[in-house]
């Protein structure tokens, strides 16, 4: 995930943290009608979603205990 999809999704986390409907999501649902397609805005929404309904993970940040973990060397003597 990028990292203009991160602070989506990080909006979205904060957003149900302080206690905001699912429904105030800025990010509006925009389709493009001309090449029946979708355009980015519903990525960042669904970053922003993504965001709310997991709001203790944030993408794209590493645990404390993944930046410490070694794994165990064998010593052996030689």
């Amino acid at each position: 995930m990028n990292k203009a999809f991160q602070a989506a999704f990080r909006k979205g986390a904060r957003a149900r943290l302080e206690g905001r409907p699912r429904a105030a999501c800025p990010y509006r649902d925009i389709r493009n009608h001309y090449r029946r397609g979708n355009t980015f805005s519903r990525a960042f929404r669904n970053a922003w979603h993504d965001g709310w309904n997991n709001p203790h993970s944030c993408p794209g940040e590493t645990r404390s205990t993944e930046l410490h973990h070694t794994s165990p060397r064998s010593e052996t003597p030689q």
